[in-house]
C-alpha cells in the first residue's frame, strides 16, 4: 500500500497488528494508533537511537529550511539608582524605547555582582530586580547587558557554528561550546563588550534546546546590534490525522513510522511479532541512514570539484572560508 498520509500509516497499522479500527481492543481506534505513530515520529525525530543505538542523526529532511536569526543587543551604559536591600531600581530612559530589559543582567560598574531583572516594561523607567540590592543605596553608573538570547520555538537541535556577518559580507563563526567551560572561561561577573565567539545552551527542555549564552554582551554602549544566524533541526509539530496531513518524512521512508508503531504496539501486547517487527523497523533506520550519508558525501564532492584548492599569497593551498578565521575586523559596529 502507499504511505503518503498519516491516514493511510494507521491503516496499516492497525492491520499489521490484527486491530480492526471499529474494534473493541484498547489497541483498536485510530486515535490510540496515532499515539503509537507519533511515538515512531519522536523517535526517528531523536535520531533513531531508541532501535538502534549506533544510529544518532540529525536527518538531512528535519533540518530547518531557513536559519533562524538572533539581534545581538548592545550594552547599555547608564546611572541606575538602587535602594539597599530592595529590588526596585530606576533609570532614565532608554534610546531604544521598544527595548525591555527582562532577563538582562544589570552590573554596578567596578563591581563583581550581576543583578537580573526580573520585571521590565518596554519603555517604562523602572524595573524590578530578581534579588535585593546588597550594596548602599544610590545613583551608580551601572551597565545593563544581554547574554541570554532564546531560540526559535521549533529549535530541537543546533547544528554546529552560528554566523555573524560583517560590513564587507565576511562571515565570522560563533562556536558552540558546553555551559560548564562556558562558566570556567567567561564567568558571568567577567563578560565584557564584543562580538561573540562561543556561545553555550542554557536550557535543554524536552522539546530541544530553547535558550543559549553567548561569551560577551555585544556591542559596546551606542553601539550596532548583531545580526546572528543558525542552523537547526526542527522539531515538526505532532501529528494529528487531520485529512491529508503528510509528515515531513521522506515519502520513500514514510513506511518506517508504520514500523515502529506496530512493534511498540506488539511491545505493549507482549506480542512475540515484536522481535521480528523491531528487526524491519531497524532495517528501516539502517536504509534510512545510508541514503543520509549518501546525500552527505555527494555535497561534499560536489563542493571537492568546485573548490579543488585556493592559492593562498604564500602558495600555501586553503579551502574557502579559512580566511574568516582571522576576527580582526569590527562586526556591525
Amino acid at each position: 500500500m502507499a504511505y503518503i498520509t498519516t491516514q493511510d500509516i494507521i491503516r496499516d497499522v492497525l492491520f499489521r497488528t490484527g486491530e480492526p479500527p471499529d474494534g473493541d481492543s484498547e489497541f483498536s481506534t485510530p486515535a490510540v494508533a496515532l499515539r503509537y505513530v507519533n511515538r515512531a515520529y519522536d523517535t526517528l525525530q531523536m535520531g533513531g537511537g531508541e532501535l538502534d543505538p549506533s544510529i544518532s542523526i540529525d536527518w538531512y529532511w528535519l533540518r530547518s529550511g531557513t536559519p533562524g536569526v538572533l539581534q545581538i543587543i548592545p550594552e547599555v551604559a547608564t546611572t541606575v539608582t538602587f535602594f539597599a536591600n530592595d529590588t526596585t531600581i530606576t533609570f532614565p530612559a532608554l534610546a531604544d524605547t521598544s527595548r525591555s530589559l527582562l532577563n538582562a543582567f544589570v552590573n554596578v560598574v567596578g563591581e563583581s555582582v550581576l543583578y537580573r531583572i526580573a520585571v521590565h516594561t518596554a519603555g517604562a523607567t523602572v524595573a524590578t530586580l530578581l534579588s535585593g540590592f546588597i550594596g548602599a543605596s544610590g545613583a551608580k553608573t551601572a551597565r545593563f547587558m544581554q547574554v541570554h538570547y532564546n531560540l526559535d520555538a521549533t529549535c530541537l537541535r543546533l547544528m554546529g557554528s552560528m554566523r555573524i556577518y560583517a560590513a564587507n559580507g565576511q562571515a565570522y563563526r560563533v562556536h558552540g561550546t558546553d555551559l560548564e567551560t562556558m562558566e570556567e572561561e567567561y564567568p558571568l561577573p567577567t563578560i565584557q563588550a564584543g562580538v561573540p565567539q562561543y556561545y553555550a545552551a542554557l536550557r535543554e527542555s524536552i522539546s530541544g534546546v530553547e535558550k543559549v549564552r553567548f561569551n560577551t554582551s555585544g556591542n559596546a554602549s551606542g553601539g550596532a546590534k548583531l545580526q546572528l544566524e543558525y542552523e537547526y533541526v526542527k522539531r515538526p509539530a505532532q501529528l494529528t490525522n487531520a485529512d491529508g496531513e503528510e509528515p515531513r518524512v521522506p515519502l520513500e521512508h514514510r513506511k518506517l513510522l508504520a514500523d515502529i508503531a506496530a512493534w511498540l504496539i506488539f511491545v505493549d501486547k507482549d506480542d512475540s511479532r515484536a522481535l521480528i517487527t523491531k528487526e524491519v523497523a531497524m532495517q528501516g533506520i539502517r536504509a534510512m541512514s545510508e541514503e543520509h550519508w549518501r546525500r552527505e558525501r555527494r555535497f561534499s564532492l560536489q563542493r571537492e570539484k568546485l573548490y579543488p584548492y585556493l592559492r593562498g599569497s604564500a602558495g600555501v593551498a586553503t579551502t574557502p572560508g579559512q580566511g574568516a578565521q582571522q576576527q580582526t575586523a569590527q562586526v556591525g559596529g
